[in-house]
């Protein structure tokens, strides 16, 4: 039994020399070694590189793989996705001095959103270092009443310097670690025996539902060369939604391209002599075949509303900032829709800029990643007056603890199966206009007490 604050002997010295490492600096290296699965995969920006990265994501923007077309952009060469940088290192940090002895037990790390500030885009061979901040910050989340395993909220900074010295991104990537049982010579027993998060049922689509997805699929739209200029901007207006269906190809592929393997033979070599590093290191790569089988990745749904965001900008938009949540499991096979909104409109240091709520929403009914990101706009003149304007608020009638329902969506392509479902808010999210809703009353395929995100226009006071 964990319970938060209350720690071992063997815990205390474990994290003692854990909080060492806050605000530690140092280089991501090149080596593949065991514990390090977040060094350096990629040093450049090869246009190879990019053109994978693209297909692997499923955009076709001609700025990213055509060169006669990205020559005549205002880059003048091609230019990477904004979150290709996960092929250079993966924006987690270099959390691997946080392996823990055996007789602390063996850890579990979940990705659960971070927050991106963009400078530069990544232009075609650029070349990187990552400097990283080991940990800004731990943070014990056990439950306080002992029912459950012992976690920690931790957040990593990597900031990517290009060869020119310009710092192009920083990220801050937040992790939930969670200590289980130490390892046995059997990893498959273990997680067999762990409690992951709800396991849903293949989702099973109606006719209509396969139609919906076709028509979305046909309807998206790329603003490409044609510029969106920030005075014909709206708040409040919508963007063109993206689709996604990952399936077990889309998996296999991200997978490999942003670098979860380390070989048997590796592990053998580097961890000859050290049969506990072995068990925890086996631990460790049969937990990501299990995630590879099950969810899509964070960086795979971080790319999806970057599709979403560099569709509705244009080639002459620039994202500057994003910050994202995962709150559930999103099932390999699921369609998903992203979707936004305008939320705010406004000046800043000369920068014509716009505020958007983005969000990742499930064919289940339910929002499966919210985020916000800011986006630079090309302006038609050279004015630089303050200005700024908000979406009015609709979330006033909200308060966290109100019991919500809720409401059918006649939008919804097919039935919407979680139409009458009843729980308490337990988290506001403003100006983005999230809802965090603990379910207590469904008929979908959701336990009780299972947390769900929804728009607040998609619930109703009960």
């Amino acid at each position: 039994m964990a319970i938060r604050g209350e720690y071992s002997d063997e815990e205390k010295k474990w994290l003692t020399e854990v909080r060492k490492l806050i605000k530690k600096v140092e280089y991501a290296r090149e080596e593949s070694h065991v514990g390090y699965v977040s060094g350096i995969l990629n040093r450049v920006a090869s246009r190879d590189l990019i053109r994978r990265y693209a297909q692997v994501i499923g955009d076709d923007n001609p700025l990213w793989v055509n060169e006669e077309y990205a020559r005549k952009t205002r880059y003048g060469c091609i230019v990477a996705p904004p979150f290709f940088i996960h092929c250079i290192a993966i924006g987690a940090g270099s959390g691997r001095e946080l392996l823990a002895p055996p007789s602390v037990g063996r850890l579990t790390w979940l990705n659960v959103g971070g927050s991106w500030r963009f400078f530069k885009p990544v232009c075609v061979n650029d070349s990187f270092k990552v400097k990283d901040v080991v940990f800004d910050s731990i943070e014990d989340k056990t439950r306080l009443d002992g029912k459950g395993p012992r976690q920690f909220l931790t957040s990593s900074e990597r900031t990517y310097i290009n060869q020119r010295e310009e710092v192009v991104c920083i990220v801050n990537r937040r992790m939930m670690v969670i200590v289980v049982g130490p390892p046995t010579e059997n990893p498959a027993k273990d997680w067999k025996e762990f409690p992951l998060p709800q396991a849903f049922p293949d989702y099973e689509y109606t006719e209509e539902e396969q139609k919906a997805i076709d028509r979305a699929f046909e309807e998206e739209e790329r603003r490409g060369a044609n510029p969106r200029y920030w005075e014909d901007v709206t708040v409040g207006e919508e963007l063109r939604p993206v689709i996604r269906l990952h399936n077990m190809n889309d998996q296999v592929l991200a997978y490999a391209l942003q670098g979860f393997y380390l070989s048997s033979r590796a592990i053998r070599k580097e961890c000859a002599g050290n049969p506990d590093l072995k068990a925890v290191v086996e631990d460790f790569m049969y937990q990501s075949v299990m995630g590879i089988l099950m969810t899509t990745f964070g960086t795979q749904m971080d790319a999806m509303l970057g599709h979403l965001i560099t569709n509705w900008m244009g080639d002459d938009g620039f994202l500057k900032s994003f910050d994202s949540q995962y709150r559930i499991i999103n099932p390999r096979g699921d369609a998903n829709w992203c979707k936004g909104k305008v939320i705010k409109k406004y000046v800043q240091n000369g920068e014509r800029l716009v505020d958007l709520a983005v969000w990742i929403e499930s064919i289940r009914g339910w929002i499966v990643a919210p985020a916000t990101a800011t986006v630079a706009l090309p302006s038609r003149t050279a004015e630089r007056a303050d200005y700024q304007e908000m979406e009015s608020s609709k979330m006033a009638e909200f308060q966290v603890g109100d019991r919500v329902r809720v409401k059918h969506r006649p939008e919804w392509p097919g039935q919407y199966k979680l139409t009458g479902s009843e729980g308490t808010i337990t988290e506001l999210h403003e100006p983005a206009g999230y809802v965090i809703m603990r379910v207590e009353k469904t008929d979908a395929s959701v336990l009780p007490g299972t947390t769900l995100v929804f728009r607040s226009d998609a619930v109703e006071k009960i």
